[in-house]
């Protein structure tokens, strides 16, 4: 160990995967079995600790929409997203990291939904979580 002066040695860690997952649901009507979701604005926060966004999108499904998104850990442990969307009735946000194995290790977990959702009010939704120095050590 050493005690220089200007000695800025900042601890640095293994790049470890974390991931995003987005779904947003929609009740399927029989009669309509194409319905359209879709997202106002999702957010996420990426390697660099700058936050991305993608904006209008909408999706055609059957049944749900999941999208997932892989970054590595920011630096200070932060795993951060949000996700407006006018036309959902439920939105989940999950975020986690990848081990070694490819396995997805759950960090945060969170669900919102509408029940009398009116077109003009969106369903929002943010998780922030710091990730603990032992979960980042596990997964490596």
């Amino acid at each position: 160990m050493s005690c220089q002066q200007n000695s800025s040695v900042e601890p640095t860690f293994p790049p470890t995967k974390a991931y995003y997952s987005f779904r947003v649901f929609k009740l399927t009507d029989p009669n309509q079995p194409r319905n359209e979701v879709g997202f106002d604005t999702l957010t996420y926060r990426a390697e660099d600790g700058t936050i991305r966004i993608l904006t209008n999108r909408t999706i055609y499904f059957t049944n749900e929409y999941d999208t997932t998104i892989y970054a590595n850990v920011p630096t200070d442990r932060v795993l951060e997203g949000y996700l407006s969307s006018s036309k959902a009735k439920n939105v989940i946000i999950e975020v986690g990291l990848i081990d070694k194995t490819g396995a997805k290790r759950t960090q945060d977990y969170q669900s919102t939904g509408a029940m009398n959702q009116s077109q003009a009010v969106p369903v929002r939704l943010r998780v922030r979580k710091e990730v603990p120095l032992g979960e980042i050590s596990t997964a490596n």
